[in-house]
C-alpha cells in the first residue's frame, strides 16, 4: 500500500504530500492543474527514466519520495533527478540501479494508463495477459533464455552453411573490411582527442601568448607580482617586533604568495606543453581523415567501428571452422532446440489449459460491468516455418503460440479481433475486467488514469461501483473526470493550480464534505445550488 508520496520541484509542483487512503482514492482537478505530474512521479518510483526538463525552474533537482507498506516491511523510495538529466535512486537509503529499483517495485504498485489500452487492441500483447493470469513468469523467462541461446547457434550455423564460392566472397569481404580498419587502428575516444588537439595547434597561438604573458607578469618581469609580494614581506617583518598587529596582514599577504606560487608554476607548464609543429598538425589531419573514411564507409563512431570489428573476427573465425567442429554446433544446436521445443510445449500445454477458465473469468467481469451477454475468446494459434526443406512449427521469444482476444459485446454477435469491434468505453470495461481478475492474485497498489475514457452515463456508475468493490482486496487510486465514478470514492483529492509570487504552482488537497459537493458539482459542469443539490443526492443514494 502507497502510504504517502512526496513531490518536490517537479513541473509546476512546489511540493505536494500525497496520503492516500486504504480504500478507494479518487484524485480529480481542472485539465492541466496538475494530475498527470503525480502519475509522472509514482511511473518514477517504478525505476522509469526522467525525461529533461522535470525539474522546476529555478530548482537544482527534482525529488520524489514514496513510502509503501507491504504486510510487516516499510519500502521507502527516493528518487532525484538534477536539472541536467542526472538521475540516482534509493530503496531504503541503499542505492539502486533503475533496473533494481523496477524489481523492488513490481510487487508494490501498478500504474494503469490510457497507452495500455491501446497495447490491449495490439494482439501481440495478448499473450502476455494469458501468461499473466496463469501465473508462469519463470516458465516464460527459461523460454525466453533458451529461445535465444538457440537463435544466435542457428545463425551461426546458417554462416558456415553458405557455398563455397559464396563463402570465400564472404571471407574476402570480411578480409578486406577488417585491413581499412586495422590500417587506421581505431582507439577509442582518439577521434575526439585529435579534433581537440588540431583546433588547438591552428587556433592557439594567442592562448600561447596569454599563457606566457600571465607567467611573466606573476614570475619573469623585474617587477613581477610574486618579486613585488616579495619585497612587501620583507619590508613588513621589518617592524613585526614593534607593531604585532602586523601579524594579520602579514599572514594575509603569505597566503597570497603561497597561493601564487603553484599558479605560477600550472601557467609555465600550460606554455611549455603547447606545440604548434606543422608537421604533427600534417599527422593530426592525416588520422582524422582516416578516422573519417571508416565513419562514412562502416560507422557513426568509433565504438561503432570497434564493435563492427570484433563482430567481423568472430564471423571470420566461424568461416574458418573444421568439420569437427561445425559438427559439434550442429549437435549443439539440436539440443538446445530440443530443449526450448519441451519449454515450449510445456507452456503452450499451461495456456490451452486456462484459457478457458480466464474467458469464464472475463465473461462474469464484464457482465458486473453493464456488459451482460458479451464474452471474450481466447484464440491460440501457431505458425509454420521452413527450415532446411522441411516445415515445422515456428517457435519464438514467447513459446509456440500466438494468442488473440476476439470479443462478442452483445449476444448473438459473431466473435471478432477487438481491434475491430471495441469501442472505447468497451476496451476501457475489459482492461478493468483484466485488471480486477489480476487483482485476485496480487496485493499491489493499482492506479488507474481515466479508465473511464469513452464512457458516460450509467456505464460510468458501473464502473465506478466495480472499482469500489476491486478497492475491498487492494488499494485502489484512480484519476478520473467523470463525476458517477468519482463519488464512489472513500478518500476524494483534488489537484488544483493557482499563482503564487508570479510563479505557478500546483497542489493536492484532501476534500471535505462541502468541498466534494462543489468538486462533483464542477465536474457535472454545474456550480450552481441545483447542482450541489444534485451532488449531494448522489453521494446520499451511493451511502444508502
Amino acid at each position: 500500500m502507497l502510504q504517502e508520496l512526496w513531490i518536490e520541484n517537479f513541473g509546476i509542483v512546489d511540493r505536494m504530500c500525497f496520503r492516500p487512503g486504504p480504500g478507494l482514492n479518487i484524485i480529480t482537478g481542472e485539465t492541466g492543474a496538475g494530475k498527470s505530474l503525480v502519475l509522472q512521479a509514482l511511473d518514477l518510483l517504478l525505476g522509469s527514466r526522467a525525461g529533461a526538463g522535470v525539474v522546476r525552474r529555478g530548482a537544482a533537482a527534482a525529488i520524489i519520495e514514496g513510502r509503501f507498506i507491504a504486510g510487516e516491511r516499510v519500502f521507502q523510495i527516493r528518487r532525484e533527478i538534477s536539472v541536467d538529466g542526472r538521475s540516482r535512486a534509493s530503496c531504503n537509503g541503499e542505492a539502486v540501479t533503475l533496473g533494481r529499483l523496477r524489481q523492488a517495485t513490481l510487487p508494490l504498485l501498478e500504474l494503469h494508463g490510457q497507452h495500455d489500452q491501446h497495447k490491449l487492441m495490439d494482439p501481440e500483447y495478448h499473450i502476455d495477459w494469458l501468461d499473466a493470469f496463469i501465473g508462469v513468469e519463470d516458465l516464460r523467462r527459461s523460454v525466453s533464455e533458451a529461445y535465444h541461446r538457440t537463435r544466435e547457434i542457428r545463425q551461426r550455423l546458417h554462416h558456415l552453411s553458405l557455398e563455397t564460392s559464396e563463402k570465400a566472397q564472404r571471407r574476402d569481404y570480411l578480409h578486406f573490411v577488417l585491413d581499412e580498419i586495422e590500417a587506421v587502428g581505431p582507439v577509442a575516444e582518439e577521434y575526439e582527442a585529435l579534433e581537440q588537439e588540431r583546433a588547438l595547434i591552428k587556433n592557439g597561438g594567442q592562448l600561447f601568448s596569454d599563457l606566457a604573458l600571465c607567467y611573466q607578469m606573476l614570475r619573469d618581469e623585474d617587477s613581477s607580482v610574486l618579486d613585488r609580494l616579495g619585497r612587501m614581506e620583507s619590508l613588513l617583518e621589518r617592524h613585526i617586533a614593534l607593531k604585532s598587529d602586523l601579524e594579520q596582514p602579514l599572514g594575509h599577504l603569505r597566503g597570497a604568495l603561497y597561493a601564487l606560487e603553484p599558479l605560477a608554476e600550472s601557467l609555465r607548464k600550460m606554455r611549455d606543453a603547447l606545440h604548434f609543429s606543422p608537421e604533427r598538425l600534417e599527422d593530426v589531419e592525416e588520422r582524422l581523415q582516416g578516422y573519417r573514411r571508416l565513419f562514412k564507409k562502416y560507422g557513426a563512431s568509433t565504438a561503432a567501428i570497434l564493435q563492427l570489428r570484433e563482430q567481423y573476427l568472430k564471423e571470420l573465425a566461424m568461416l574458418s571452422m573444421s568439420k569437427e567442429e561445425l559438427s559439434a554446433l550442429r549437435a549443439e544446436y539440436e539440443a538446445l532446440y530440443q530443449d526450448l521445443m519441451e519449454k515450449s510445449q510445456e507452456l503452450s500445454r499451461s495456456r490451452s489449459g486456462h484459457a478457458a477458465l480466464l474467458e469464464e473469468k472475463i465473461a462474469q467481469e464484464l457482465a458486473v460491468l453493464g456488459m451482460q451477454g458479451a464474452r471474450v475468446r481466447i484464440q491460440l494459434t501457431r505458425e509454420m516455418e521452413v527450415e532446411n526443406g522441411q516445415e515445422r512449427v515456428l517457435i519464438h521469444e514467447k513459446g509456440l503460440d500466438r494468442v488473440e482476444f476476439m470479443l462478442q459485446a452483445n449476444a448473438g454477435e459473431g466473435l471478432l479481433p477487438l481491434r475491430k469491434v471495441a469501442s472505447g468505453g468497451e476496451m476501457s470495461r475489459l482492461m478493468l475486467a483484466l485488471k480486477s481478475i489480476a487483482s485476485s492474485r496480487q496485493s499491489r497498489t493499482l492506479v488507474f488514469d481515466e479508465i473511464d475514457t469513452g464512457v458516460g452515463g450509467e456505464v460510468s456508475y458501473t464502473i465506478g461501483e466495480r472499482l469500489r468493490k476491486l478497492s475491498e482486496d487492494t488499494q485502489v487510486i484512480v484519476v478520473t473526470h467523470l463525476h458517477q465514478v468519482a463519488a464512489f470514492g472513500q478518500e476524494h483529492f483534488k489537484i488544483e493550480k493557482s499563482v503564487q509570487g508570479g510563479r505557478t504552482i500546483s497542489r493536492i488537497v484532501q476534500v471535505d464534505q462541502d468541498l466534494r459537493l462543489q468538486e462533483l458539482a464542477r465536474m457535472m459542469g454545474s456550480r450552481s445550488s441545483r447542482g450541489l443539490e444534485h451532488a449531494r443526492e448522489i453521494l446520499q443514494n451511493l451511502a444508502s
